[in-house]
């Protein structure tokens, strides 16, 4: 016997789930290989912060009063950040590139958790382990997402846990038990908690459990006890996950008008237009769903869909009687709703769908109901003929998840910038004029290696076209990392472009220096390394180092991981020798007035001014200073300092800004 029938027929004898397991660790291997291939996203430290700040406010280190007046963290959900953060503590981990690629593998694995309970759900589903091991396989096998999985902490989580909220609640279906629709409730909450989006599981479940009160056996007082568990637990789960609701669990209405409307002031490309986000056509969101995701999904899906329409239309009596039925249904709203809802609502998005990521459940599982319709079409022909074309379905289905395979690889590890056939990925640069490419800055990694790898024996000063610079240079092999320093332009010697400078312009870029490397895909340019002129960089490195040196000839003001030097009302904070990851937490600037009256009326309870603020700075030559211009009040006393580093209060005499 070949050995590979002797390993088919031993999965065959495993239940599913330990063969899913199985698969699951293969992709784990993988994963585990590759995770240092991928860069770091513009968002990843954020949420890291935003979790730092949940945990400072958890413990009490951050007072109420400034907690409600950061209108920005208090409405991210921590299910996830938060024990990304624990395992953080719990390790011990100081170094960031140690830090962000335990993130990235973390946040790997939960995505492989995601496909688990997708093929788990599809074998409840259909009873068949082909059938879960194609939904394992579809939607760990898609391009985008299986890039975002590495560093996108906040939209490929919040599918994974559709998906086990999804699995949940055909579980609690299927049992049609109280603990079930506790347990279903508690997975609603955790998705809610992630993205708000999922909130719309609330009335789809519950119209369920409407339609439950008109299935035999009828027994409302059993489904409306069941459905308040849901509600309960739900509701529950949500409060006790999101801290900011502690205190006042009505301002969750606040949090569903922030996330409706997310930052309208930069530009998005798409269909070759420069839009604001508020401009962006209805059909944005279901055009990059179908150039993104692979043909073959595509198809399935609306087989399935079809398929649970067609259904529902000819045997309106099987909407009562099939769960499976029912279930597909709900599949068809909950994909279909947000794609209504969000043109209808106004509702912003922008980076592509990966706002709406998690739709990728409902389409995959309907890509599933689509490949069992058409297996079931296919045997309709009985004996051989029908079994052989079963296996013709089967084999397509294959072939088209070996293609995406092999696109993956190509693309690697670039998967995140995948089209499909779609649109025109033969035409050089027709993309990059058409829609956003790696819009997340990821590629600026594959840049700084580029550059290491040209000048080996150079000290490297470089610029990208946002804030997120040496987020990626921290990723990098210490070795690597004392070579090659992020700087402001103009003090560069080379400019680092991912194709994202028309969202702060509202233009699309042009080189303004000669190019030296860059990346290719599908005959579009991902990133390019700008070659800046030495004699206009040197002479504005020496000025600015002169302003560096006349500010620390004098004492500090203070001393700690940064040194505070006080000129008036000039506040400076230095540190030497510095790189850059010693400014990825938020500084904060606690200013008290020797009058309270100079406060708002909103800050006088706190009795300062919060300033704080995120680096706006300068690194030059392992040098860091930043200027912070103070109000022009008499101050009494200044608190200022990095979260979980350093914080020092100025010392009296030094600590005075005139008006």
């Amino acid at each position: 016997m070949m050995p590979g029938a002797a390993i088919i027929r031993l999965a065959a004898r495993l239940p599913w789930p330990v063969t899913a397991l199985a698969v699951c660790a293969l992709f784990a291997v993988v994963g585990t290989t590759v995770v240092d291939d991928y860069g770091v996203s513009v968002d990843e430290l954020t949420q890291r912060s935003i979790a730092i700040f949940n945990a400072s406010y958890i413990s009490g280190n951050v007072s109420a009063d400034s907690w409600a007046a950061d209108r920005f963290h208090r409405y991210y959900g921590m299910a996830f950040e938060l024990p990304l953060l624990w395992v953080e503590y719990g390790l011990g981990l100081e170094d960031l590139r140690s830090i962000l690629l335990t993130r990235h593998l973390l946040t790997h694995f939960f995505y492989l958790a995601g496909g688990f309970f997708a093929s788990l759900l599809t074998w409840r589903l259909f009873g068949s382990k082909w059938l879960a091991l194609f939904a394992l396989l579809l939607f760990l096998l898609h391009p985008r997402l299986y890039a975002h999985s590495f560093f996108n902490s906040k939209d490929v989580p919040t599918l994974v846990m559709f998906v086990i909220a999804l699995y949940l609640t055909h579980r609690a279906m299927r049992k049609d038990t109280v603990g079930a629709f506790l347990l279903c409730g508690i997975g609603v909450g955790l998705l809610m908690n992630l993205r708000l989006i999922g909130a719309m599981l609330f009335p789809a479940v519950l119209a369920l459990r409407a339609l439950d009160l008109a299935a035999p056996p009828r027994r409302p007082g059993h489904t409306m006890l069941t459905g308040g568990a849901f509600l309960l637990a739900g509701a529950g789960t949500m409060y006790a996950t999101t801290p900011y609701l502690w205190a006042n669990p009505l301002a969750l209405a606040d949090a569903f008008g922030a996330f409706t409307q997310l930052s309208k002031s930069s530009f998005h490309l798409f269909q070759g237009q420069l839009l604001r986000a508020e401009q962006l056509p209805a059909h944005y969101l279901p055009t990059w769903i179908a150039i993104t995701t692979p043909p073959g999904i595509l198809l399935l899906s609306a087989i399935g869909a079809a398929g649970v329409c067609g259904w529902a239309i000819r045997r309106p009596g099987a909407v009562l009687s099939s769960k499976r039925l029912r279930f597909g249904g709900l599949l068809l709203v909950v994909l279909a709703g947000p794609i209504v809802a969000v043109p209808a609502l106004g509702i912003t998005l922008y980076d592509g769908w990966r706002h709406m990521y998690l739709l990728y459940a409902p389409l995959c599982l309907l890509a599933l109901f689509g490949l069992w319709w058409a297996a079931a079409w296919a045997l309709r022909g009985g004996g051989r003929w029908g079994r052989w074309a079963r296996g013709g379905v089967f084999g397509l289905a294959a072939l088209s998840v070996g293609g995406t395979v092999a696109h993956m690889a190509q693309l690697h590890p670039h998967q995140d910038v995948y089209f499909n056939f779609l649109v025109d990925r033969k035409t050089p640069e027709y993309l990059r004029t058409q829609y956003e490419m790696s819009y997340w800055g990821t590629t600026t990694r594959e840049a700084m290696e580029r550059l290491l790898a040209r000048y080996p024996d150079a000290d490297i000063h470089f610029a990208t076209q946002a804030d997120h610079d040496w987020r990626n240079w921290s990723i990098l092999p210490p070795g690597e990392r004392r070579r090659i320093f992020p700087v402001n332009v103009p003090y560069d010697d080379f400019y680092i472009n991912f194709g994202r400078e028309h969202v702060y312009t509202g233009q699309l870029w042009s080189p303004v220096g000669r190019i030296i490397a860059s990346r290719q895909v599908y005959n579009n340019t991902i990133w390019s390394v700008e070659a800046r002129s030495e004699a206009t960089a040197a002479p504005l490195r020496a000025a600015w180092l002169r302003t560096y040196r006349a500010i620390t000839a004098a004492a500090p003001a203070a001393h700690s991981y940064f040194d505070l030097y006080r000129d008036g009302p000039k506040l400076h904070y230095v540190k030497e020798p510095c790189v850059p990851a010693d400014l990825g937490d938020t500084f904060f600037l606690h200013i008290y007035p020797e009058d309270p009256d100079e406060l708002s009326e909103r800050r006088r309870q706190a009795g300062y001014d919060n300033w704080d603020f995120h680096w706006a700075g300068d690194v030059l030559d392992r040098k860091c200073l930043a200027t912070v211009e103070l109000p022009d009040y008499t101050i009494a006393r200044i608190s200022t300092g990095q979260s979980r580093l350093w914080e020092v209060d100025l010392p009296a005499g030094r600590n005075r800004a005139g008006r």
